[in-house]
Formats: structure tokens, C-alpha cells, sequence
């Protein structure tokens, strides 16, 4: 098998698997929010406080220990459990505005779906298969004595080009998308 195939391939299974992380996580949420309603003012809290010491700090946090801990072979099983806690945050968040607002908190979460989450996973997808080659990288060193150093830079640039990234699509989030959707008259008082 070409080694373009095995890697489109390989691409594929590993967008299917964390797809399926994420769904299962968003199930798990969903299902846990829907069992443990919360009070409404506690979920206004909740709304108040996704500023941007809550995204920068939480992303930058997570990813940069996940890019330390991939150089010791735990960065990206821990990446794959982040991923389900995401998703399971993600659906506990769905199940109560969609339990409190009905229409509004769907609209709601679309929107900040949209502008949140779908960039926040495609950086940590990119993330993740960066981990991955570092992974690997290492691995081979370890097995076959091949000097991965220029694998690795490469690898690790890229991670951390992807960090600051996101940081800065973060403080995009939080100045201006954030912002603008608290403006919209989309959840009732």
C-alpha cells in the first residue's frame, strides 16, 4: 500500500476516533445534565463567567501540558480523555440551556458552537496529530536508533504555532464573538 494511502487513511481513523470520543462524551453530558438540573441562577453564573480568563487560560493550560507530557508517551492519551471531558462539558452545557430556554438556549448553542467549539476542535485536532508525530518520533528513536531530531523540532514547532494560535483566536473569541453574543437578544432575562 502507498504511503500516501496509509496516511489519508490513517487521517481518517484518527477524525472518526475522536469524533466518536467527542459524540460519546456529548451523549454522556447530555444525559448527565438532563438526570442533575441545576438552578437557573447558577446556570447565569455559568453564562457570565466564559471570559477570557475562563478559554485563554483553561486552552493555553491544557495544551501546553499535553505538549510537555507527549515527550513522556502520556500527551496523547491524556489529549484523547481532554477530548471526552470537552465533549461532556459540551452536552451537560447543551442539556441546560436547551432545558432552561428551550428555542433561545438552542440558538444559543448553536452559536457559540459555531464560534467556539468547531475552531477550538479543529486547532486541537491539528494539536493532537503533532503530538502524535512527536510520539512516534520518539518511539522510533527508542526502538531503532534513528535520530528523530529534525521530526521532532518540526513536530514541536508546529504544536506550539498551534498554541498560540488558538490563544490568539481565544482573545478573538472573548473581545469580539463573546461580546456580540451576549449583545443578542438571545436568552431571556
Amino acid at each position: 500500500m502507498p504511503k500516501s494511502l496509509k496516511y489519508q487513511r490513517a487521517k481518517k481513523n484518527l477524525l472518526l476516533f475522536c469524533a466518536i470520543i467527542l459524540l460519546f462524551g456529548m451523549a454522556v453530558g447530555i444525559y448527565y445534565g438532563n438526570l442533575h438540573p441545576i438552578s437557573q441562577n447558577h446556570l447565569k453564573t455559568i453564562q457570565e463567567e466564559n471570559t477570557i480568563v475562563s478559554f485563554l487560560i483553561s486552552h493555553f493550560s491544557t495544551t501546553s501540558s499535553l505538549f510537555v507530557l507527549s515527550f513522556f508517551f502520556i500527551g496523547v492519551p491524556l489529549a484523547v480523555v481532554y477530548l471526552f471531558i470537552e465533549g461532556l462539558s459540551l452536552g451537560v452545557t447543551i442539556s441546560l440551556f436547551i432545558s432552561y430556554y428551550q428555542l433561545h438556549g438552542l440558538l444559543y448553542i448553536i452559536l457559540f458552537f459555531l464560534f467556539s467549539k468547531i475552531p477550538f476542535y479543529l486547532f486541537y485536532l491539528l494539536f493532537l496529530k503533532k503530538l502524535m508525530t512527536i510520539q512516534k518520533a520518539i518511539l522510533f528513536f527508542l526502538i531503532k536508533k534513528i535520530n528523530p531530531k529534525e521530526v521532532i523540532i518540526k513536530a514541536a514547532i508546529g504544536a506550539l504555532l498551534l498554541i498560540f494560535l488558538l490563544c490568539l483566536y481565544d482573545l478573538f473569541f472573548s473581545f469580539i464573538i463573546f461580546p456580540l453574543m451576549k449583545q443578542a437578544p438571545l436568552l431571556p432575562n
